[in-house]
């Protein structure tokens, strides 16, 4: 005979495992969602918007949660990333961010503008394969 206690621990482990399943799904499909976002960021040439989604998405693997930001914490956003990410990755996040700030100013190339989409989804695939899901 079991008690009601032990009904409500196999009833507990039930809900845990459906809440964490869902809970993946749901992240699963954010980071698709800022996938996507990422690629029309790339096709409007808006590198500020492209450094944001990107910051959100690698947040996102680094951490196994969503983060949802406006563009001027990106900044925070990058400095809480260089706990997760390497100095190489970390240099190049900082880079592009530096190549986005002269391109707002009007002071970038078409070039650092760019090389800014290709470096940071080299570093999105390097990102991606190095951190389990």
């Amino acid at each position: 005979m079991t008690t009601a206690n032990d009904f409500l621990l196999k009833v507990e482990k039930i809900f845990q495992v459906r809440v964490d399943k869902d809970l993946g799904e749901v992240l699963m499909e954010a980071r698709e969602s800022l996938e996507t976002q990422l690629t029309v960021a790339e096709e409007a040439h808006d590198p500020a918007l492209f450094l944001h989604v990107f910051v959100l998405l690698i947040f996102s693997l680094l951490n196994k949660s969503l983060l949802s930001a406006t563009g001027k914490f990106v900044p925070q956003i990058i400095n809480h990333l260089k706990k997760g990410v390497g100095d190489d990755e970390f240099t190049k996040i900082r880079t592009a961010q530096d190549s986005v700030i002269q391109h707002i100013k009007g002071k970038g190339t078409q070039g650092q503008v760019d090389s800014i989409y290709g470096e940071l989804k080299a570093l999105l695939n390097t990102v991606n394969k190095t951190r389990p899901t």
